[in-house]
């Protein structure tokens, strides 16, 4: 009677139910939390980046003799706020005409983008390159068309 007696009293006491669920439980809830910060993070990176792409694009297209270097340069201090390391970015221009002879100027860029939190987070989240690109029309004001 002594041992049934322990062991009912012990398949009865609720004690530490609560730090055992939420062990259980707490990995998948930090994983949910950390990518739902790392989600707002590379969303916002890649709004900044096309962005100062747009703005870059701009740029290059009142100062015709900006070359890759001085773009990625605009669109860094333009990505400043974000601290993001410049390393991990690469800025293109091209020019281009169509066959109705509308010269565009078009900007692309890709940045790497790496989480802060890779403990919580899948292996596939290590590197994720963003891309963005802007094409606008080059105005000839050669022609009687052109505002002022």
């Amino acid at each position: 009677m002594g041992l049934r007696c322990l062991l009912n009293n012990y398949k009865n006491d609720r004690s530490g139910t609560t730090a055992v669920e939420f062990g259980l439980i707490s990995m998948a809830f930090f994983t949910i939390v950390f990518g739902i910060f790392e989600t707002g993070r590379l969303v916002l990176t890649q709004n900044a980046l096309q962005y100062s792409i747009e703005n870059a694009t701009r740029y290059a297209l009142i100062n015709g003799d900006a070359d890759d270097a001085d773009l990625l340069a605009y669109v860094a201090e333009d990505m400043s706020d974000l601290t993001l390391n410049t390393d991990n970015m690469d800025i293109a221009v091209s020019y281009s005409t169509t066959a109705s002879e509308i010269n565009f100027i078009e900007v692309s860029g890709t940045y790497n983008f790496s989480p802060l939190i890779l403990t919580f987070l899948p292996v596939s989240w290590a590197n994720i390159t963003l891309a963005a690109s802007s094409r606008m029309v080059v105005q000839d004001c050669s022609v009687e068309n052109c505002p002022p």
